[in-house]
């Protein structure tokens, strides 16, 4: 999810969805579904995510979820992939 969403909202969704929410950008964009996909084992993110934001991700999924950067002209990966 992007910063700024409501504690409420995020609270929601963890509890109806039964997963934890990040807050991030991808690649410095709040349309953060559109530009990322992921499920339980894999996070894509297109390769223009910053270091900071990797970091961030990484820190986030403590080693459980492996992040790959994808090098493509293709960014929208969370319009383009169904996982």
């Amino acid at each position: 999810m992007p910063f700024g969403v409501k504690e409420n909202i995020l609270s929601l969704l963890e509890q109806t969805l039964h997963v934890k929410v990040v807050q991030t950008t991808i690649a410095n964009s709040v349309l953060v579904g559109i530009l990322a996909v992921g499920n339980k084992d894999t996070f894509f993110v297109p390769e223009n995510t910053t270091n900071k934001e990797l970091s961030n991700l990484s820190n986030f999924f403590e080693g459980e979820v492996e992040i790959v950067e994808v090098d493509s002209k293709y960014t929208a990966l969370g319009n383009l992939m169904i996982l």
